[in-house]
Formats: C-alpha cells, structure tokens, sequence
C-alpha cells in the first residue's frame, strides 16, 4: 500500500492491525520539510523495506 493517504483513525487503526510493519506519515500541507521529505521516504521503503506498509496522514 504505497503512497496511501487514509483520512480517519479507523483507517490508521485497521491498517495497523493488518499490517505488523507499517511506516504512519504524519505530515501537514503548510509544513515545506515533511513534504520535501516525502518522496524520500517514498524511495527508501520501496528500495529498502519493500515488504513494509507506507500510509500518509494529513494532520
């Protein structure tokens, strides 16, 4: 689940509970360092922890 926005704790929660691994980004729309850092993010789970869930959360 790459590149996955959820929008409530009951996604996050389930997503959790489903997946063991799972890498929450918290991250605001206003906040220039976590969206510069996002697609870094994005390479290092994929190249590096591919088995491991990745979900976004806009707080």
């Amino acid at each position: 689940m790459l590149n996955n926005e959820l929008n409530s704790i009951e996604q996050v929660e389930k997503t959790v509970k489903e997946n063991p691994a799972t890498l929450v980004y918290f991250y605001n729309d206003n906040c220039a360092p976590c969206l510069s850092l996002r697609p870094k993010v994005i390479e290092l789970v994929t190249e590096e922890f591919p088995k491991m869930e990745l979900i976004f959360v806009n707080s």
